[in-house]
């Protein structure tokens, strides 16, 4: 810790001199965001259950790992699927998500300092932008059909890295939750079940379905301005107001460069670091930067349970490593299905027939895989 804090002095130090030059301006902030030692995605809310910077290498399955040990684990690589470069999508059509999502990016360009100083951390961090990558795996292809349904621009798909670094169990010390990181407050607003069973602002679909409605809601409340909702998604559309009426006071332009005075520095870089990833997802290869490739086909299904069943024994009576279905159902609390519902479980892909077999078989209910333990 102390060298780094002498090297981030040398490096201040060196501002004047190697700002006489353009590349020298470029080194410098290159060098600083390496030393920031900040995995990209991580955004200015803290989420206790994010990665490391520094992952470990991959853990192997552990199907009776307690839920407290999985809510910072480093998630396992997808068991049983094909890797990027081998996998051919049926039919023709792209086969990466992260080029589709590059190729239909819709926020405008930015040559700010502020964006350019979020994009060369990112750009100079790769290794770390590309774990939050591997973590996308399981939920991308989901929430890239959702956008796309809902008719809202592919740029959202990056904002659970800022978010959440696209880990489900993230939980800021505002005890914003999940991969879309919604406030309890906001949660309920949306109609999101939080109790001790089961917190649905943990939940893939449910979260998903409810940040999109809120996106949407901003993006019609400030004239379809999908800058300014990105600063109310993070601030509230009433700081967001309020900044407006500042602007307008001031004679100011209401767009987001014009009340961005007035807006929390949060939520300016906030903005700031969806327009550098949007800049960098649309020609990484211009910048150097090779991302890590997402394959463009589904990854999990959903499978209605009937009751309540245990996500363990689900996974031992199939044979399936019980970590999947854990990553897979973040908002169960409890190990478990709530006793009142919702009565299903997402189950990896590739996994569909076993478990749907499990419970045609009937082996999932009275004392089977359907009851609970007790105690829980």
């Amino acid at each position: 810790m102390y060298l780094l804090a002498l090297l981030r002095h040398k490096c201040s130090g060196m501002a004047r001199p190697l700002a006489a030059g353009a590349a020298g301006a470029v080194f410098l902030a290159q060098l600083l965001a390496l030393l920031s030692l900040v995995e990209p995605g991580a955004g200015s809310r803290e989420a206790s259950g994010r990665a490391p910077a520094a992952l470990p290498a991959p853990i192997p399955v552990q199907p009776r790992a307690s839920r407290s040990a999985r809510r910072g684990r480093t998630p396992v690589p997808w068991a049983g699927g094909e890797s990027p470069e081998a996998y051919v999508r049926p039919g023709g059509g792209e086969v990466d998500l992260v080029a589709r999502v590059g190729r239909n990016l819709e926020l405008p360009a930015s040559r700010d300092e502020a964006v350019d100083r979020e994009f060369y951390r990112y750009a100079v961090n790769a290794d770390g932008l590309n774990r939050i990558l591997r973590r996308s795996e399981r939920y991308l292809s989901h929430i890239v059909e959702t956008i796309e349904r809902h008719g809202m621009p592919l740029d959202v798909a990056l904002l659970p890295i800022v978010e959440s670094s696209y880990n489900p169990y993230a939980r800021s010390g505002k005890q914003a939750a999940g991969l879309w990181q919604i406030i309890p407050g906001t949660g309920r607003e949306l109609g999101l079940v939080q109790n001790s069973w089961y917190d649905a602002r943990f939940d893939v679909i449910e979260s998903t379905e409810a940040a999109l409605t809120y996106l949407r809601q901003l993006h019609a409340q400030f004239g379809g301005d999908w800058l300014l909702a990105l600063a109310g998604y993070n601030a509230g559309g009433a700081a967001v107001e309020s900044a407006v009426r500042r602007a307008e006071a001031a004679r100011a332009p209401t767009d987001f460069w014009g009340i961005r005075p007035w807006l929390p520095e949060e939520t300016r870089t906030y903005v700031a670091r969806m327009l550098a990833l949007a800049r960098l997802f649309a020609d990484p290869g211009r910048y150097g930067v090779a991302l890590r490739a997402v394959p463009d086909r589904p990854r999990f299904r959903v499978i209605p349970t009937g009751g309540q069943v245990d996500l363990d024994q689900v996974a031992f009576a199939a044979g399936i490593g019980a970590d999947e279905l854990y990553w897979l159902n973040p908002g169960l609390n409890r190990g478990s299905t709530a006793p009142n519902g919702p009565h299903r479980l997402l189950v990896p892909f590739e996994s569909t027939e076993q478990v749907a077999a499990v419970f045609a078989a009937g082996s999932a209910g009275q004392g089977g895989v359907g009851a609970a333990p007790a105690g829980r």
